[in-house]
């Protein structure tokens, strides 16, 4: 009875949701960040391709950030694991990120 109600409190999908969509806004910002960094400085003209790696490193950083939510079982009181942990998941979170963003330029033609 008891890994039953740990797993069901894993699987809280109110706290999976709101990690996912997280990770997702934290992900369009950077992205969004590096885009009008570039607007700003080099002169970088916009078509609406550029939505498709939008769409795809949301998605990264929402996997990243349901990967984190996953991770919580693994979070005790114990501060070395925490950090460890902690360190997986940024690992993990920025590997979804790139991972997508390859996957979003290469949909549009600019990752060879």
């Amino acid at each position: 009875m008891t890994a039953q109600h740990e797993l069901k409190q894993l699987l809280n999908f109110n706290t999976l949701a709101k990690r996912a969509v997280i990770g997702a806004v934290i992900a369009c910002t950077l992205l969004a960040g590096f885009v009008l960094y570039h607007l700003v400085f080099d002169d970088l003209h916009l078509r609406t391709e550029i939505f498709i790696p939008f769409l795809t490193i949301s998605i990264g950083g929402a996997a990243g950030g349901v990967f984190y939510s996953l991770m919580d079982f693994f979070r005790n009181n114990e501060t070395w694991k925490n950090v460890i942990v902690n360190l997986i998941c940024l690992v993990v979170f920025f590997f979804a990120m790139w991972i997508s963003l390859v996957f979003g330029l290469a949909m549009i033609g600019l990752w060879d």
